[in-house]
């Protein structure tokens, strides 16, 4: 949900979806899709459902006592923090990062690489460069699979040679370029796309619309949303289905980590809540800066407190993952040059890669490299002072 959307189309089953209406960023809503699921109608039919705490049946909404909350957030488990570090061109020479010309965001083992940005790329094919260790494409390929992911990753035929930053005597490493296609795509000829919008193509990679195995132009739906959750005091709320709804996760993270019985109260305390007890729900819930999606998962952020714009959210899947370091692979209705409407939906080749980390902690303060830090410090005008961050993933579909 990023920068100002357009009308998208993807085509379900063997009806077309209705387009999107024109909406901020990537708030082209997974709830604009067509309804196929009890769950989708329902919540389609009566706003008040999810207000009332019926996205999943198993779910009691309430508050909960800020004693408990507090003692829940205090014996979180300890997160072991692995961060990228920027190797800027000036200090790259040969078998230490040299070669794309640009400065690289690098993970502290050395294991991953990618061009460095702040925020989004807007219309540009220049940030689809990754590389990585053996291991970590073979790592990536077998949970893509596991997961059912449209998505493939394999060894490519560049190379770059580094080290782990800020170690002494460090081995080199060689790193070898990633190389990425979107298979549904590449039935019909379009491998190197993906869909434009951030929801169809988190939607593609978590496996949760798939093209048919008898027409590659329309989709069909094979997994479910699973919003994931940390530590919660009521253990059926660690994983939440819902269906094909992406905002409706969303919405339900923010509900359960509130305490509260509706979606409107629960934006409401968590955009006036304190930073000390955000802090605290975020590392009981596993959600903010504590969100650790792994591969075949992904980042889902909306906006919160102070600023930003309405409706504004965004998808990120997780590509790959070494130690703490995350790399996504991303797509949002920006990206306006290359739009291509094909049956089965509006692709576009300007797709591109991050690395986030969790926060450094250097002398001087803290650098906050989150994926929530990092929307906060450079996307605020989107997502406001406080966005919300969850962790989505998906399972086989069981309607």
């Amino acid at each position: 949900m990023r920068r100002q959307g357009v009308a998208a189309e993807v085509r379900v089953g063997t009806q077309p979806a209705p387009a999107l209406a024109p909406a901020a960023a990537c708030a082209e809503r997974a709830a604009a899709m067509p309804p196929r699921s009890g769950l989708a109608e329902r919540l389609a039919r009566s706003p008040r459902s999810l207000a009332q705490g019926a996205v999943v049946s198993s779910l009691q909404a309430g508050p909960r006592a800020l004693a408990q909350r507090r003692q829940m957030a205090t014996s979180a488990p300890a997160r072991v923090a692995q961060r990228y570090t920027v190797v800027e061109a000036g200090q790259q020479k040969p078998n230490y990062w040299q070669g794309l010309g640009a400065a690289l965001r690098v993970a502290d083992d050395g294991k991953m690489a990618v061009k460095h940005i702040n925020g989004a790329p807007k219309n540009s094919p220049d940030y689809q460069d990754f590389y990585a260790t053996a291991d970590i494409i073979q790592g990536s390929q077998q949970a893509l699979t596991a997961t059912g992911s449209a998505f493939s990753i394999a060894q490519g035929g560049g190379t770059l040679i580094g080290s782990a930053p800020g170690v002494k005597n460090a081995p080199a490493l060689t790193l070898h370029q990633a190389a990425t296609a979107n298979q549904d795509l590449a039935r019909i000829g379009k491998g190197s796309h993906t869909f434009n919008a951030c929801s169809y193509n988190m939607h593609n990679f978590l496996g949760v619309l798939r093209s048919m195995p008898g027409n590659a132009n329309l989709l069909e739906r094979r997994r479910d949303i699973v919003l994931k959750l940390e530590g919660t005091l009521d253990h059926a709320r660690k994983s939440v289905v819902t269906g094909e709804q992406l905002d409706v996760a969303m919405i339900e993270a923010r509900r359960i980590a509130t305490g509260s019985e509706g979606n409107g109260e629960a934006r409401d305390r968590y955009n006036t809540m304190k930073e000390s007890m955000r802090k605290q729900i975020s590392a009981q819930y596993g959600i903010d800066e504590s969100a650790l999606p792994e591969v075949g998962q992904g980042f889902g952020i909306i906006r919160g407190g102070q600023g930003g714009r309405d409706g504004m959210g965004h998808f990120a899947p997780v590509l790959a993952v070494s130690g703490q370091d995350r790399v996504t692979l991303e797509n949002d209705v920006g990206q306006t040059e290359g739009r291509e409407k094909q049956a089965v939906g509006q692709i576009n080749p300007n797709w591109y890669f991050r690395m986030f980390g969790p926060v450094k902690k250097h002398w001087y303060g803290n650098e906050d490299q989150t994926f929530w830090g990092e929307a906060k410090k450079h996307e605020k005008a989107d997502y406001g002072d406080k966005p919300l961050v969850a962790t989505l993933g998906s399972r086989p579909r069981e309607d």
